[in-house]
């Protein structure tokens, strides 16, 4: 139950991260570029965002996964 709660934990602390790394990539960009709409935006801020971020979040699943694992296959 401690590893389940750590890793909501640590998936709602990721999910905070990349929604305000969305904000920032869509200030930037609404601000560089004065015809690009608020809609557009967003789904190109966060389309870059996700794409980002997958292989971060994919490899720290694995490794969470594999330390639970691992105390299970030691016999002592």
């Amino acid at each position: 139950m401690l590893t389940a709660a750590a890793i909501a934990e640590e998936s709602q602390a990721q999910a905070l991260s990349i929604h305000r790394q969305i904000v920032v990539c869509m200030t930037k960009s609404m601000t560089a570029n004065r015809t690009l709409s608020y809609n557009d935006a967003e789904r190109i801020c966060k389309e870059s965002v996700t794409a980002r971020n997958q292989p971060a979040v994919t490899a720290k699943r694995a490794l969470t996964a594999d330390a639970a694992v691992a105390p299970a296959l030691k016999t002592p």
